[in-house]
């Protein structure tokens, strides 16, 4: 019960934060890149809480974070359009915001762990590809003004 509350509570405290985000004046482009933390985050929740219950063997097919990847995209990619469009003067950031979400779904697809990897390099391998996501962020905040 404790481990349970361990993953849920951060997740709720980050849904309410995006929550009060959405009330201000949110760009296309902010919509997006909150999308993307919020959906990186809820799988990576997932896997570990999938891990949990393998290892209780409680673990069921709902559990599965495939479910949650194929979700997070579909919802991502909704947002995709009009964060585009928002930059769409500036060729430089048009590129970024491409280059963006090409690492970030590289990241996305990634987060369930492999079979014979370590938890020390899943950790290192998951920071890494957020490092190269969030950079490639920063330069288009720095290109698009943002």
């Amino acid at each position: 019960m404790m481990s349970k509350l361990f993953f849920v509570l951060p997740a709720l405290f980050f849904s309410a934060a995006l929550s009060a985000q959405a009330t201000e004046k949110q760009t296309p482009t902010d919509a997006f890149r909150g999308q993307t933390q919020y959906q990186i985050m809820m799988c990576s929740l997932k896997v570990k809480l999938f891990a949990s219950k393998s290892t209780l063997g409680t673990a069921t097919a709902e559990d599965d974070p495939a479910k949650c990847i194929k979700d997070g995209k579909a919802e991502v990619k909704k947002f995709y359009p009009a964060a585009l469009k928002n930059v769409s003067k500036n060729p430089s950031a048009t590129k970024l915001i491409k280059d963006y979400y090409a690492a970030w779904l590289t990241a996305f697809e990634a987060v369930p762990p492999r079979s014979d990897e370590l938890r020390i390099d899943y950790e290192r391998r998951q920071a890494a590809s957020e490092a190269k996501y969030d950079e490639i962020w920063n330069r288009l905040e720095v290109e698009a003004g943002i």
